[in-house]
């Protein structure tokens, strides 16, 4: 089976589904099979379903921790749920910075399209670009502007890093969706995720389970 399209389904599944229906035991699963820390969230930060990694990440983090059933960040002002007001467009991926000199991951932030759930994906670096590139034929240009993409880089500051027009990064990335088979910048995070040096073993868990 080829686990760069089985994976995305977690993204497309969750899309459309109601805030107050549980995120079901298939979703679940799927998102078990991660070594990127995922959570799904309401707009109140209230979780609804976090992956194995999550429960790894959030026993040894001093910045996330799970309060009351709810996401939030320790020493950061505007809450987590003031941040998700403020960034409320479906489908765009916004990213939350940690502490400065902490050792934590930022935060890839996306609003779900037709639900009101979000995405919160935990961002650490993942050896998948050598995969990226080898499954798919990558350029060397194409590779440099998955690398920018994957980290949750909003295309402006990628051309600005390039130094081309962002109507030309626009351009490019939406070639490069089509030849890696997504269609949105955090399907892209989820594939390169998807990688098999990033995939867990499902049937041993990394860490004890948390509540769900």
């Amino acid at each position: 089976m080829d686990s760069s399209r089985t994976t995305l389904s977690p993204i497309r599944h969750l899309e459309g589904q109601a805030a107050s229906v549980p995120v079901d035991d298939l979703a679940s699963h799927l998102l078990d099979a991660f070594s990127v820390a995922t959570f799904v969230v309401d707009a109140g930060t209230r979780i609804l379903v976090q992956n194995r990694s999550a429960n790894h990440l959030l026993s040894r983090s001093n910045w996330l921790e799970r309060r009351d059933e709810r996401l939030a960040l320790r020493h950061t002002v505007p809450t987590l749920a003031t941040m998700l007001k403020l960034g409320s467009s479906s489908g765009e991926m916004r990213r939350i910075a940690p502490p400065a000199k902490q050792g934590e991951p930022e935060l890839l932030v996306r609003r779900l399209s037709g639900s009101g759930l979000w995405l919160i994906l935990a961002h650490e670096a993942v050896p998948a670009l050598p995969w990226l590139q080898r499954r798919f034929g990558l350029t060397p240009a194409e590779t440099t502007l998955a690398s920018a993409l994957s980290n949750g880089t909003p295309q402006a500051d990628v051309a600005v890093q390039l130094g081309v027009s962002v109507n030309t990064v626009k351009s490019q990335a939406k070639a490069l969706y089509a030849k890696v088979g997504v269609s949105r910048q955090s399907e892209l995070v989820w594939l390169m995720a998807s990688a098999p040096e990033c995939l867990l073993d499902v049937t041993e868990d990394p860490a004890p389970r948390g509540r769900r």
